[in-house]
């Protein structure tokens, strides 16, 4: 692997493979919000997921369905994104292996159409694939005698304790370009910004 001069973030084989590099762009600015929940007492302060308590900024996996943050433990805010891309259909030509990084996970797997020159055979290039997380607030106590209130709409996204309004986009360093696109319900979405590879051609 060799560095991207088209793309400071990426790497490439250096049997001369196309790569299709990510446009930087967006902000990371953090836009305070009156939605947020109540603050929590100092001893309260811990984000709470099936009945377990994480500190600020920690982390966790929910078998091979979710990755979770603590990301606002005095508001009991965390994020959870889907742990594995979603693939509904198999690009013709292409397979489905193991993900590398992650056991848990398939990657759709596709040859290079055409080796360069210099290669002695296709290097398979996984697709990019984003992903996509949620806010999860804290639920709301109920009241004895008193209907179970109703989950309030979230209004703004977060990711990696950054907090994000509609539409808004941000980047993650190198690694993936990020959009608020639903903050009603604090959904966003990261597609990948460089590409990856496996089987690579021998050095």
């Amino acid at each position: 692997m060799v560095n991207d001069f088209a793309n400071p973030c990426c790497k490439k084989p250096d049997c001369t493979i196309s790569a299709h590099p990510g446009v930087i762009q967006g902000t990371g600015t953090t836009t305070p919000n009156p939605a947020l929940p109540q603050t929590l007492p100092p001893k309260q302060q811990y984000c709470v997921y099936k009945n377990a308590q994480y500190l600020q900024g920690q982390t966790w996996e929910d078998g091979c369905s979710y990755k979770c943050r603590c990301d606002d433990s005095s508001h009991g805010i965390y994020t959870c994104n889907q742990r594995c891309p979603t693939v509904t259909s198999v690009t013709p030509g292409c397979t489905m292996k193991t993900d590398p990084r992650d056991s848990c996970c398939l990657v759709e797997v596709c040859p290079q159409p055409t080796p360069a020159p210099s290669q002695t055979k296709p290097v398979p290039t996984i697709q990019p694939i984003p992903f996509t997380g949620k806010v999860n607030l804290p639920t709301p106590s109920s009241v004895p005698g008193q209907p179970a209130p109703s989950p309030k709409p979230v209004g703004f996204c977060v990711y990696k304790s950054v907090t994000y309004m509609q539409g808004q986009k941000w980047d993650d360093g190198c690694d993936y370009a990020c959009t608020c696109y639903d903050a009603e319900h604090g959904r966003y979405k990261c597609d990948p910004k460089c590409p990856r590879y496996m089987d690579l051609c021998d050095m």
